[in-house]
């Protein structure tokens, strides 16, 4: 399941970390599923970042750090 949510006062979503499926799922602030992002590669994801301008997250997967690039 979910480990961390991620928004702020400044973003237009919010970002639901879920390590067991590998994935981040995007949500919009009035509550629409916007994407799913499935980082296959990750085998230990533990958390996640997201930029401040919304095109970029970074995944922390066991000592490595995966760039994944947002966008619709």
């Amino acid at each position: 399941g979910a480990t961390r949510i991620i928004s702020s006062e400044d973003y237009q979503s919010v970002y639901v970390v879920d390590p067991a499926r590998r994935r981040v799922v995007v949500i919009s602030k009035t509550g629409d599923l916007r994407q799913q992002i499935y980082v296959d590669e990750a085998k230990a994801m533990q958390d996640a970042a997201v930029t401040a301008d919304e095109k970029g997250l970074y995944v922390l997967d066991g000592t490595r750090v995966l760039a994944v690039q947002l966008g619709e």
